[in-house]
């Protein structure tokens, strides 16, 4: 498996790596809960999505290699 990367309730740019229990957030909007590392499991109500490059675009920041073509 490879290194995940996710957008949690539309306001945390983030990624999760095998073997995490939490993630790592890249980016947050104002009002997000998560701050730098998130160790814990994700709570179930959080709406969890897969990150496109539009969503890099839109936090401003650097997609990783597979997503800059």
């Amino acid at each position: 498996m490879d290194t995940e990367y996710l957008v949690l309730d539309e306001h945390t740019l983030c990624y999760r790596k095998p073997g995490m229990i939490g993630v790592d957030i890249l980016a947050a909007r104002i009002g997000s809960q998560y701050i730098g590392r998130y160790d814990a499991p994700m709570p179930s109500e959080d709406r969890v999505r897969p990150a496109t490059k539009a969503d890099f675009e839109e936090f401003r920041v650097w997609p990783p290699p597979h997503m800059r073509v």
